[in-house]
């Protein structure tokens, strides 16, 4: 690991991880969110992507928030 945690090898096959921005998908029920410019590290031998516990935190509220009841003074007249 390095001094922040973040392991300098892929735990699959053991290759070099390479920080990265990438486009990333969550699915939620039938929705789908694209995130790009992700913050990552791929395997130089498997394309093993690797995301960060904060990065990933970061996206599950921001698909929680996204995804959450809305309020009757929330949702918008059709």
């Amino acid at each position: 690991m390095t001094d922040e945690g973040i392991p300098q090898r892929c735990a699959v096959c053991g290759g070099t991880l390479i920080p990265q921005l990438i486009t990333h998908q969550v699915q939620k029920g039938e929705e789908i969110f694209v995130f790009d410019n992700v913050p990552a590290f791929v395997c130089s031998q498997c394309d093993g992507v690797w995301i960060t516990g904060d990065v990933k935190d970061k996206i599950d509220e921001i698909v929680r928030q996204e995804t959450e009841p809305k309020g009757p003074e929330q949702q918008h007249e059709s």
